[in-house]
C-alpha cells in the first residue's frame, strides 16, 4: 500500500491481509470530530510509531472528507471500512463489521471494543489500547 492521495474503502479482511505482512502495526480508528483524550493528531500517532519502529494505518471511523483529505499525508493511505461490501452507512455497524473481520473474531468485548488503537502482530490481535502512549 502507497499513499497515492486517495482515501482507500476497504474491508478488514484486506487489511488483515497487509497486516500478516507486518511485525507490529498499529490501527489507529481516528474519529475525524472526536476531541476525547485518547484522539490524538495523526501526526503524533505518526511519530511515536515511527520511534517504535512500528507501521501504522489510520481508519478512519466515518466520512469527513475535508478532514480526511488534510490528514492523508503518511506513508500508507487513510483508510475507511468499505460500506458497499458491508451494507452499513452507520459507523457503529460498519466499524463492527470491519473489525470483526479484521481481527477474525465474532465481536470485541468491553474496552476493547472502543479502544481507539489496535496492536496486531504478524496479522494477529495482541491489545487494544485507549491511550497509545502507556505502554
Amino acid at each position: 500500500m502507497k499513499n497515492s492521495g486517495q482515501i482507500v474503502a476497504l474491508t478488514g479482511k484486506h487489511l488483515q491481509e497487509y497486516a500478516s505482512t507486518v511485525d507490529t502495526l498499529v490501527v489507529y480508528r481516528w474519529g475525524p470530530n472526536c476531541s476525547a483524550a485518547e484522539c490524538i493528531s495523526i501526526s503524533a500517532c505518526e511519530a511515536y510509531c515511527n520511534s517504535k519502529n512500528y507501521k501504522m494505518v489510520v481508519v478512519s471511523e466515518y466520512y469527513d472528507i475535508p478532514k480526511m483529505t488534510v490528514q492523508n499525508y503518511g506513508e500508507l493511505p487513510l483508510l475507511i471500512p468499505n460500506h458497499i461490501y458491508y451494507k452499513k452507512y452507520y459507523a457503529n455497524g460498519l466499524n463492527d463489521l470491519f473489525i470483526e473481520d479484521l481481527l477474525n473474531v465474532k465481536k470485541l468485548d468491553g474496552d476493547d471494543r472502543y479502544n481507539r488503537f489496535l496492536i496486531l502482530n504478524k496479522g494477529k490481535f495482541v491489545a487494544s489500547r485507549r491511550d497509545l502512549f502507556v505502554e
